[in-house]
């Protein structure tokens, strides 16, 4: 509906953090020796990878749309 290359962003990189940090945490909350710091980094690259794909389908979609 926003047709926003940064909205695009912004909720890619939201879907990331989410669902990264529900997998992480969890296996936090019940795996032994589970490190955090393995749980942070994998929160910080979902948010980015997300980002990065739903930002890169965004440009697709339009190039595609508006030809």
């Amino acid at each position: 509906a926003q047709q926003s290359l940064m909205h695009a962003i912004l909720f890619g990189a939201l879907f990331g953090f989410f669902t990264y940090a529900t997998y992480d945490l969890t296996n936090w909350a019940t795996l032994k020796d589970w490190p955090p710091i393995v749980a942070l980094v994998d929160i910080v690259w979902g948010t980015v990878l997300s980002a990065a794909v739903a930002g890169s389908t965004y440009l697709l979609a339009v190039s595609f749309i508006v030809k």
